[in-house]
């Protein structure tokens, strides 16, 4: 059993603000079981994983912030019964504050899923939307929503999920 991984982060400061990323996690093992992976294996075969992303972010406040971003995610598995997938994902947000007490953060993404054997390729749309109250430096409450709508192309049946949600943060 063996396992190879790699990780790189490269950042520039285009402007005192202003900052472009590039990030790669890539991973080559014959033993690609998780906690979370049920799959049932039948001998050994390379599983490759390589996760890309490319990001720019403007900081224009204090805590304000605008940022864009795309990820690219490959899985390729020699199994015979796995199957190939690659993922790409643009997304893009922001953080700002009305007063030094309301603040609100929205962002939205798209996936675009590609399978290479009989799982249907989807399109993936989600948005959140979310306001913060700051009682104090330490002590903030929430409430948020997210919307995500997954469209298959193919017979799958197409799902969204409404998820609102409310909390509170304290911070050490």
């Amino acid at each position: 059993r063996w396992n190879h991984s790699a990780n790189g982060l490269a950042w520039w400061e285009l402007a005192k603000n202003t900052r472009f990323e590039i990030k790669d996690a890539f991973s080559i093992t014959e033993d690609p079981a998780r906690e979370d992976d049920y799959t049932l294996r039948q001998g050994r075969f390379n599983q490759t994983n390589n996760l890309a992303s490319a990001r720019l972010s403007h900081r224009f406040g204090a805590k304000d912030r605008v940022y864009i971003d795309y990820a690219y995610r490959l899985l390729e598995d020699e199994s015979p019964l796995a199957e190939d997938r690659n993922t790409h994902n643009p997304s893009l947000g922001l953080t700002y504050w009305f007063t030094p007490a309301w603040g609100v953060d929205v962002s939205g993404g798209y996936s675009k899923g590609n399978y290479s054997g009989i799982t249907d390729d989807f399109d993936d749309y989600s948005g959140t939307l979310r306001l913060t109250h700051a009682f104090t430096k330490h002590f903030s409450s929430y409430v948020e929503y997210t919307h995500t709508e997954r469209d298959y192309i193919g017979l799958t049946e197409d799902y969204k999920v409404y998820d609102p949600s409310a909390g509170i943060n304290w911070a050490i």
